[in-house]
């Protein structure tokens, strides 16, 4: 099996070698959405109960940090118009 999965990662390797610029930003994106897929997953696995704000706050704190993660969502506050404002 250990032979099977490093010629598996042997092609992978030589796939993104060859790929193009556009190509390696596509299958980034798709490993990241991926990943983020996976952690939200885990994360409700973990505790089901999360609402979807916990789960954004969560992901952020593991992903940028705590502290990074507060700035973010300080500065998206900040954006968003409050009630009445048009």
């Amino acid at each position: 099996m250990d032979d099977e999965k490093r010629r598996s990662r042997e092609r992978h390797v030589e796939i993104l070698r060859r790929a193009t610029p556009d190509e390696r930003l596509r299958a980034a994106s798709a490993q990241r959405r991926i990943s983020l897929e996976l952690l939200k997953a885990g994360l409700l696995a973990r505790s089901p109960g999360l609402t979807d704000r916990e789960v954004e706050d969560r992901m952020g704190e593991i992903v940028f940090g705590v502290e990074v993660w507060r700035e973010i969502r300080e500065r998206r506050q900040r954006r968003r118009p409050g009630p009445g404002s048009a």
